[in-house]
């Protein structure tokens, strides 16, 4: 009898996974309230004045002037239409080998391009887009301001969701 039980329990996962990898799902709209995959910016509408992304150099790498959206330039959604994707693979892949994918270090790749100093260049009374703060004149690094990244590194999380290194099947 357990043979026979852990036979159909095979089978029928054995099944299901084909029927999975074959089929692929059909999407009609994407639905996100807004992080740093997909900021809209939005929240430089809806935000008191003084907001600090709504000053350079956020943005200084999307249409040279800030858009309200808490990266120097382009995002994850920018570089795709739709994803579902891993995301969290190349970060850790960033930060085990910064260098392997053409990341500046400045001694940790957790270092921030734009900051005020303090541990990581991060300091959160003092941030990217204040008077005081500088940003780096060449973002290449991983991390952008201390929360988001880099638009070099959105656009290689976006390269590897298309091409299929991050995401199966490729975008």
């Amino acid at each position: 009898m357990g043979l026979v039980l852990a036979f159909l329990l095979a089978v029928t996962t054995l099944s299901q996974q084909v029927t999975c990898a074959t089929l692929r799902p059909s999407y009609k709209a994407i639905f996100n309230f807004g992080d740093s995959f997909s900021d809209t910016g939005n929240v430089a509408i809806l935000a008191p004045k003084g907001l600090y992304i709504v000053n350079p150099p956020y943005g200084e790498t999307y249409f040279n002037r800030p858009t309200g959206r808490a990266s120097n330039g382009r995002v994850v959604l920018d570089f795709i239409v739709i994803s579902y994707a891993d995301y969290y693979q190349p970060i850790t892949e960033f930060l085990a080998k910064p260098t392997l994918y053409g990341f500046t270090v400045n001694g940790s790749p957790l270092v921030a391009c734009c900051g005020a100093g303090g541990p990581y260049n991060y300091n959160s009374s003092a941030v990217c887009g204040q008077s005081g703060v500088a940003a780096c004149p060449d973002p290449t690094t991983v991390n952008w301001d201390g929360i988001a990244f880099t638009e070099k590194a959105y656009n290689i999380i976006a390269n590897g969701w298309r091409n299929g290194l991050y995401a199966i099947p490729p975008i």
